[in-house]
């Protein structure tokens, strides 16, 4: 998202029927998504509700892929986490 504008960003999240992404601050932009917007959010599992909450405080539907980092965390990082594409198909379907 650092790549548009904010009006663009605006933009996108507002006119957005589904918002499929990784954990992180990108996701504050669900707050111009519309009613009823479908989100998903891969996260590793340590990672908390905060996208959760804002997704519900804003009446979106909201769905999560929580998975097991690979590695040791660093920092405020949790850790890499892998997700098979195989996984997020059936997920979608």
């Amino acid at each position: 998202m650092s790549k548009f504008s904010f009006l663009e960003q605006v933009y996108i999240f507002n006119n957005a029927k589904y918002i499929v992404g990784l954990h992180g601050a990108g996701f504050a932009n669900l707050v111009f998504c519309k009613k009823n917007t479908t989100i998903l959010e891969i996260k590793p599992k340590k990672a908390g509700n905060v996208i959760k909450n804002l997704s519900v405080d804003n009446k979106l539907k909201y769905f999560s892929i929580d998975l097991n980092p690979l590695d040791k965390p660093i920092g405020r990082q949790f850790g890499s986490i892998y997700l098979p594409l195989k996984k997020l198909k059936l997920f979608l379907e």
